[in-house]
């Protein structure tokens, strides 16, 4: 698994320290509550990122790129915005 690669997640369960997927319905992986910008919910299927691949196999998923600045961020969120009118269509 390369963490500069995109990744198919499949959100679990929701567990105290986040939500837990199944990355490309071959590993587990968590992404963590300050990551999951508040868009998941059992069942989901969404595309996300490897943060970091932790001691003893954890890994550590997010929902954009792990090198993604929150400027980059921004400017992602009002290009959609622009495209959708001025409300999000996601």
């Amino acid at each position: 698994m390369d963490p500069t690669d995109q990744f198919s997640l499949f959100v679990l369960r929701q567990t105290e320290l986040g939500w837990e997927c199944a990355v490309n319905d071959e590993y587990l992986g968590m992404v963590f509550n300050n990551d999951s910008l508040g868009q998941l919910e059992p069942g989901i299927e969404i595309d996300g990122f490897i943060k970091e691949i932790r001691e003893g196999g954890l890994v550590d998923l997010c929902l954009q790129p792990p090198n993604m600045t929150s400027s980059d961020l921004s400017d992602q969120i009002l290009a959609e915005l622009r495209r959708g009118g001025g409300s999000s269509t996601s």
